[in-house]
């Protein structure tokens, strides 16, 4: 483990994600609530560049994730900003997005909030609503209202939100991860337990998680009790492939061992890099890399 990235004085990073460009580059965005500022890192060489933004909108930054148009943020402030890709792989300046404002989303305590599907549809996990939070884009810049998708009570103290053809939630106590599948027949998302196999499901306090959009890709989950972070197979439950329905296993884990009570005891977010071979750590506002 070394460390990829340190932000200097006055930094408060508060988020990042991971993307591939068009030329297959991989990049690192963070979000900087102390400096007002959203940055690019590529993975290739450290270079660290602010993306535009020329309007000054973006103040205080929470939650920031790359859909398939541009850098999309959650400010505290503002509500649901925007950096569109221009033609040649860089960004335009944020812009807001109607129909996402703070008072259009309603709600006290986002805890999460992520960009799915073709269309850019953006999404929030909200624990004063114990809710899952859906807007759909409506045209250019223009959304609609959130509304409620689906809830559950344990996601008023839900943390983290990952997603493949399942959405995954995480829950600092039991039952840990709530998985929510689509269900044709009644048109419309439902819990789908997840028990395990192989380990004794002790998976600490939970607070953050990473999968690709595949199910062979693992699931990462962080405890930020142990300050490990355990690599889970999920289920694959049709088609000729079929493994342990219903639990994931545990394929292994990463135990931070070393002498300095300092090192991932703030872990803000992490991702995986698209190959699986590494992962990057938001901890505090220092980016460690680790080697998967």
């Amino acid at each position: 483990m070394d460390t990829r990235l340190a932000f200097g004085e006055g930094s408060d990073v508060k988020d990042l994600t991971v993307y591939k460009d068009r030329y297959e580059n991989e990049y690192l965005v963070a979000a900087d609530a102390g400096r007002s500022t959203i940055y690019r890192v590529s993975l290739y060489d450290k270079a660290v560049k602010a993306l535009p933004d020329t309007e000054a909108l973006v103040k205080k930054p929470k939650f920031v994730y790359v859909g398939n148009n541009g850098v999309y943020v959650y400010d505290e402030e503002e509500g649901m900003l925007k950096a569109p890709f221009d033609e040649e792989g860089w960004f335009t300046s944020f812009i807001k997005l109607s129909g996402l404002s703070i008072s259009d989303i309603n709600s006290e305590k986002v805890a999460a909030m992520t960009v799915w599907t073709e269309n850019d549809n953006v999404y929030f996990l909200s624990q004063d609503r114990s809710a899952f939070l859906r807007s759909s884009a409506v045209y250019g810049n223009s959304y609609g209202l959130p509304y409620e998708y689906f809830s559950h009570e344990d996601m008023a103290i839900s943390t983290d939100m990952v997603a493949d053809i399942s959405i995954y939630f995480v829950v600092p106590e039991d039952p840990y991860i709530l998985r929510f599948n689509y269900n044709f027949f009644e048109a419309k998302y439902i819990e789908a337990p997840l028990g395990v196999v192989g380990f004794d499901g002790n998976y600490g306090v939970p607070t953050k998680a990473f999968t690709g959009d595949s199910l062979d890709h693992p699931l990462y989950v962080f405890d930020s009790k142990g300050r490990r972070f355990l690599q889970l197979e999920k289920p694959i439950e049709a088609g000729e492939d079929i493994r342990h329905p219903d639990k994931v296993s545990l394929l292994g884990q990463y135990v931070y061992r070393g002498e300095k009570d300092s090192v991932w005891s703030d872990v803000r977010n992490f991702v995986v890099n698209y190959n699986g071979s590494n992962m990057y750590i938001l901890d505090g506002s220092v980016i460690w890399k680790l080697v998967l």
